[in-house]
C-alpha cells in the first residue's frame, strides 16, 4: 500500500485490538508476577533455624540482661539487651510518683 493511502477502517480495528490484547497480556503476566513475589516473600510460612541453647534461663551464668543499651558490658559475659524494660520501668515510675515516695528496687540486679 502506498503511503499516501489512508489505511482501511478494519486495518485499524485491527491494530487496536493488537494493542489492547497486548496489553492485557502484559497486565495479566505482570500481576501474576506481583502474586508469586508475595506467596515467596509474606506469605510463606516461616521455618526457625535450629535452637543454639535449649534450657532454663537461669542456668545462663555467663548472660546477664541490661534494661537499656547504654548498661555497660562486663568483660567475659554475654549481654542481652531487653528493650521492653525502659518502657515498663517508665510505667512503674509514673506509678511510683502517684503512690509511693520510694526509689523501685530490684533484687538480684548487678550494680
Amino acid at each position: 500500500m502506498p503511503q499516501d493511502q489512508p489505511t482501511p477502517p478494519l486495518q485499524k480495528a485491527r491494530s487496536r485490538i493488537t494493542v489492547r490484547a497486548k496489553l492485557l497480556i502484559a497486565g495479566v503476566l505482570a500481576g501474576v508476577l506481583v502474586l508469586y513475589l508475595l506467596y515467596h516473600w509474606w506469605w510463606v510460612p516461616y521455618h526457625a533455624e535450629r535452637m543454639t541453647y535449649q534450657g532454663a534461663s537461669t542456668k545462663l551464668k555467663r548472660t546477664i540482661i541490661v534494661p537499656n543499651h547504654d548498661a555497660p558490658i562486663v568483660s567475659g559475659k554475654n549481654v542481652i539487651w531487653c528493650g521492653t524494660f525502659q518502657a515498663a520501668w517508665d510505667q512503674m515510675n509514673r506509678i511510683k510518683t502517684d503512690r509511693f515516695s520510694q526509689p523501685i528496687r530490684l533484687l538480684g540486679a548487678e550494680q
